[in-house]
């Protein structure tokens, strides 16, 4: 387990930054999608729709209407994706956390 005072080292905080970007530039492109009403195969709409859930439910607290379902102001779509793209690495970094947690555990001989 990490100790409280331990930093990570730049090549990991790169990586996570790295993560980051890409979460929300994948967000983004998502929110862009679903909200333009181009026709979507139904398998691709609720595959956008279930990435971009996270982010549209906390833009939807924070800032939404009572009959908005999906963000459609600019300003709208870059908060909801960066909060997705928060949401999701934080879902990796736990997902991290606990695979390094089970593997680092001693093993029986």
């Amino acid at each position: 387990m990490d100790s409280p005072g331990k930093r990570s080292s730049p090549r990991t905080r790169a990586a996570w930054s790295i993560a980051f970007v890409a979460l929300a530039l994948a967000s983004w492109g998502a929110f862009a999608a679903i909200s333009s009403g181009a026709p979507f195969h139904t398998l691709v709409r609720k595959a956008l729709q279930e990435f971009v859930g996270p982010g549209a439910t906390i833009w939807w607290f924070s800032f939404g209407s009572l009959f908005n379902a999906i963000p459609s102001r600019p300003g709208e779509v870059v908060f909801a994706s960066l909060a997705n793209a928060a949401v999701w690495l934080l879902v990796c970094w736990l997902a991290a956390k606990i695979r390094k947690r089970f593997l680092t555990r001693s093993r029986p001989s």
